[in-house]
């Protein structure tokens, strides 16, 4: 095949079908286009080659390509009559799959309806009959492929002659003739036939009018004679708990099947509490086989808080799970797991339809038993099953820090030289993931880019005293500069994403919405990832060794590490860096299996005097080390203050990729971290290189394709590559397998 054109990830967003985005379902759509229509037909789909946040295209087609826009206004209208009549034979063949009972022709229809969209299609031509088209991104082209023509000039061949109608239905074959037969009526007699259609539309609503009447007087009646004993054998398990008056007197009740100490939470948390309704059961009272609503997040009630035999903080009734094969759905589990577990004990209490990931609830005593008891009764799925673990802002406050210098810090990475070179540049986008955001920020509300709640599924981002971790962790990477006020980030002139996953009545942060918050990140143009969270662990846990490490790497939390490697893949894959704190319980980092993945960059801490930090997590881990004592930064309501922990050292390592990115974006994750390792300075062998922008700055500059270090960590990194390509190819020989 012939490349002919390359975009970057950067500039689109990605779009996904059941669980994989779109350009990874290259040979199988060909495949399909190939069967249903014919192998010239297919050649129309242009083969994507994802590598470093690059797009390489390429096609069969020798012909020289030229995109629509290069050509003439006779040529273009000419190129995308043929454009248009490929997709117009497509969408009829859509919508006879819509009108299947088959679940399958079903999402078929929606994938190729989505694929060969003229909003998400670039064409290009060779100016006669080769149309060749990008797809599986938002590239927002429906302007540019707009045709100036009459539909009617836009004609298809009966799709019934060319397609096996043993294996693909299509429209039936009166419908086409009718539809194309059609004459144009008179307009007197279209006028009495749309007055027709205006007196029936009319006698519809009252009739729909009077029948809500009706039901109304009804409810009055049921409303009289409630206090008429009833039936105990017909009365349902689920009683509505009446909760809280708004200010129009109305009642609201917590109909959404949780606890009711979790919707009290709700409540206090001024989540949407319509995004809770009749989540968990539906009208009548009866538990659903899954959530009504996907990415709904239940409340943590700190009662049902646990240490569990890895010494790791988690929920004690709740179990996360992964469908590992991407030939299963969602529905067919909810379905199996409501045959093996009956009874309302067992609930699925959450959803991710495009990640097939659920969580369920589970009775406490039961938590372990039942996870050894899916992955057998379930093999056929290959589920990875882990415990919901929870996690607090990796930070601590003390306000006798006030009278301290603020600027020892910048000196010590040696920032200030850096800043002769860059500053960074507005199109690196800097996401943040935290409790909240003060946007109205002087120092943070000139850049902000897709702000967006987690919890409320909505972009109204906040913060207050008691939210505050986020807005001073913000500050620290991307803060505006020469403003007379405050401090400065380290990359002041990048763009700012807050993704807020925070609530008031909690201090803890869940798995889910951690997770929900990196994908939304990675799906909306973000190139560097902050979370400044840490695992919450047991005392007991600071005596682990790393022999004892080990042992506990091979024997427990595989599934959540497994997970965290396929979640990180697709960052990986779109070139987005993650860069998390280390922690500041003083243990290993590797006990957290969301920090062991080799493509992301962990940042242990370091005080004022360039030492390892008292309180700061370490070992083999730590990627590098940043200061974390004492730093200076935004607080809710135009304040600032200081704060200690390795949640200000990551936003700083965060800002510094930012730069990185700003003079070289196609630096790789892995070429990053062997920047900030081979120009950090060792100051203590237990964490990472201190970083050293000024030299990570000028390294960026040169040809890092070039550049190899023979360390260790570099040939990790290289075999962490070559495993994920084979693992490709398997997938790909597969897919040939079954021509």
């Amino acid at each position: 095949m012939i490349k002919f054109h390359n975009i970057s990830t950067k500039d689109y967003t990605p779009i996904s079908y059941h669980g994989e985005y779109y350009h990874r379902k290259y040979e199988l759509i060909k495949s399909f286009l190939s069967e249903t229509f014919d192998k010239n037909f297919s050649k129309i789909l242009a083969k994507p080659v994802l590598d470093n946040g690059i797009v390489d295209w390429y096609t069969d087609s020798e012909s020289e390509l030229k995109r629509i826009t290069d050509f003439n206004d006779i040529e273009k209208q000419k190129i995308l009559k043929i454009y248009n009549l490929k997709i117009k034979r497509i969408n009829e063949l859509s919508a006879s799959f819509l009108s299947s009972r088959s679940m399958d022709k079903q999402k078929w229809a929606d994938l190729i309806k989505n694929v060969f969209n003229s909003n998400n299609n670039i064409v290009f031509s060779d100016g006669k009959d080769e149309i060749v088209i990008l797809w599986g991104w938002q590239f927002n082209s429906f302007k540019e492929n707009e045709i100036k023509i009459e539909e009617e000039e836009i004609k298809t061949t009966n799709l019934q002659n060319e397609i096996d109608i043993e294996k693909i239905p299509v429209i039936d074959e009166k419908e086409i003739i009718n539809k194309n037969s059609k004459k144009k009526k008179l307009w007197y007699l279209s006028f009495f036939d749309n007055l027709e259609k205006v007196l029936k539309f009319l006698m519809w609503i009252l009739i729909i009018l009077f029948i809500f009447w009706l039901i109304s007087q009804l409810k009055h009646c049921n409303y009289e004679n409630k206090s008429r004993p009833q039936d105990s054998s017909n009365s349902k398990s689920y009683e509505p708990t009446l909760e809280k008056q708004d200010n129009s007197n109305t009642i609201i009740e917590n109909n959404s099947g949780l606890d009711l100490v979790e919707f009290e939470q709700v409540s206090k948390d001024n989540f949407q509490e319509d995004l809770y309704e009749y989540l968990l059961i539906d009208r009548d009272g009866n538990q659903r086989l899954l959530p009504l609503k996907e990415k709904v997040h239940i409340p943590i009630v700190e009662d049902k808080i646990i240490v569990n035999q890895n010494k790791e903080t988690i929920i004690s009734d709740r179990i996360n799970i992964y469908l590992k094969n991407k030939n299963k759905n969602l529905e067919n589990f909810a379905s199996d797991f409501k045959k093996e577990f009956p009874s309302s004990k067992y609930q699925i209490v959450y959803r991710d339809n495009n990640l097939r990931r659920v969580q369920v609830r589970v009775p406490e005593n039961e938590r372990e038993n039942i996870k050894s008891l899916l992955k057998s009764s379930f093999s056929n799925y290959d589920l990875l099953i882990w415990d919901e673990s929870i996690f607090s802002s990796g930070n601590f406050n003390d306000p006798a820090l006030n009278d301290k210098k603020t600027n020892h810090y910048f000196k010590s990475i040696k920032v200030e030289e850096a800043w002769k070179k860059t500053t960074g540049d507005s199109s690196i986008i800097v996401a943040i993931i935290d409790d909240g955001f003060d946007l109205n920020h002087i120092e943070l509300r000139d850049n902000v880019v897709k702000p967006y709640n987690i919890l409320n599924q909505n972009n109204l981002v906040y913060a207050d005293e008691n939210l505050s971790h986020g807005t001073h962790v913000a500050g620290l990477a991307i803060a505006n500069k020469n403003n007379k006020i405050g401090a400065c980030g380290i990359a002041p002139d990048c763009s700012f994403m807050p993704i807020q996953i925070g609530g008031h009545s909690s201090d803890f942060f869940s798995n889910s919405s951690i997770i929900d918050g990196i994908l939304y990140a990675i799906n909306n143009g973000a190139d560097i990832i902050n979370l400044s969270i840490q695992s919450i662990y047991d005392p007991i846990a600071k005596n682990i060794t790393e022999n004892d490490l080990k042992n506990i790497l091979d024997s427990y939390s595989r599934d959540d590490e497994l997970f965290y490697k396929e979640l990180f893949a697709i960052a990986n894959d779109s070139n987005v860096t993650i860069v998390f704190c280390a922690g500041n319980l003083e243990v290993l980092v590797g006990l957290d299996a969301m920090k062991r993945d080799s493509s992301i960059i962990t940042v242990s801490a370091v005080n004022q005097f360039n030492e390892k930090a008292t309180f700061t997590n370490y070992g083999k881990q730590s990627t590098v080390s940043a200061p974390g004592v004492n730093i200076y930064s935004c607080l809710p309501n135009n304040n600032f203050g200081f704060a200690d922990g390795t949640s200000m050292s990551s936003p700083i390592v965060a800002g510094v990729v930012a730069l990185m990115k700003s003079v070289n974006p196609k630096l790789t994750n892995y070429e990053i971290k062997n920047i900030l390792r081979k120009t950090g300075k060792n100051i203590d062998e237990t964490i990472g290189p201190l970083v050293q922008v000024n030299d990570a700055i000028l390294l960026s500059y040169e040809n890092s394709n070039n550049h190899i270090d023979n360390s260790s960590f570099y040939k990790d990194s290289i075999l962490n590559e070559i495993k994920r390509h084979e693992n490709k190819i398997k997938e790909l020989r597969k897919v040939l397998n079954n021509y």
